[in-house]
């Protein structure tokens, strides 16, 4: 995913934009690391995204729903 950033005059037109951008950025990159580290993995493996898939909040809420059905 591409994100235009503008260059602007004021804070709120080029800088927040970038700083939301980024902070995402760092915080999936934190969150990965943690993981591995977590998971007994070591932090450089585990320190970028290699795939995306796009529907897979969708394919979660499917498994959670197909096993929970019959459940009252």
């Amino acid at each position: 995913m591409l994100i235009a950033f503008d260059i602007g005059n004021t804070t709120i037109a080029a800088g927040l934009p970038s700083g939301l951008h980024f902070g995402r950025l760092g915080l999936a990159a934190a969150s990965i690391s943690g993981m591995g580290k977590e998971l007994g993995g070591s932090a450089p493996e585990m320190s970028s995204i290699d795939a995306y898939e796009p529907h897979l909040v969708l394919e979660g809420s499917r498994i959670i729903h197909e096993r929970n059905i019959g459940r009252a």
